[in-house]
């Protein structure tokens, strides 16, 4: 049956020439954006994703990590998390895409098989396009982005959509996202 993780290992191990099994650094993320993987519930070691989200969010003192949740419902992940995104169902990879589209603008790029090609496709993910096709605001896709390029350890876990068929394209541009802000293989 098709998961979150066979799509990332088909966009992962397929399409963009990496080996092995995508995982997420947590416990030293600055930032977490969840593109439809609720975390706190139902999406990987639910256990372990609570934990580390506790240990940078004291009851007192400090809060070292912010979470960013973009999906369509409001679900456990977007309740706790310090921003929500709306998405439409069918508006995750758009809205991922304009993410990729904006660090490009930014300066931002990766080293990545095929990264100029995918650069060129996001291209056509402007804010207003991304709105069309994802129901995001464009001042809230920039909001996003900003937030993404200040982070020190920022983190992009994606999930649900692949999981439930819509192929590769959100997960190839989770993982490169986290390629551009060097949150790959560290």
């Amino acid at each position: 049956m098709p998961t979150d993780q066979t799509a990332m290992a088909k966009a992962w191990n397929g399409v963009m020439g990496g080996s092995g099994q995508i995982g997420y650094d947590l416990e030293e993320a600055d930032l977490i954006l969840c593109i439809g993987a609720d975390i706190m519930d139902a999406f990987g070691p639910v256990v372990r994703n609570q934990k580390a989200f506790a240990a940078k969010r004291p009851m007192e003192g400090d809060k070292t990590l912010t979470l960013v949740y973009a999906g369509p419902v409001r679900n456990r992940t977007a309740a706790v998390a310090d921003k929500w995104v709306a998405v439409r169902p069918d508006g995750a990879a758009a809205f991922a895409m304009g993410l990729v589209n904006l660090l490009v603008r930014s300066g931002k790029s990766a080293s990545l098989g095929g990264f100029s090609d995918f650069a060129d496709l996001a291209a056509k993910f402007g804010p207003e396009a991304v709105a069309k096709l994802s129901g995001v605001n464009p001042e809230a896709l920039k909001d996003v982005a900003k937030a993404l390029l200040v982070a020190k350890n920022p983190v992009i876990v994606v999930g649900s959509e692949s999981g439930q068929g819509a192929g590769v394209a959100l997960s190839a541009a989770g993982v490169t996202l986290n390629a551009m802000l060097g949150s790959l293989n560290v």
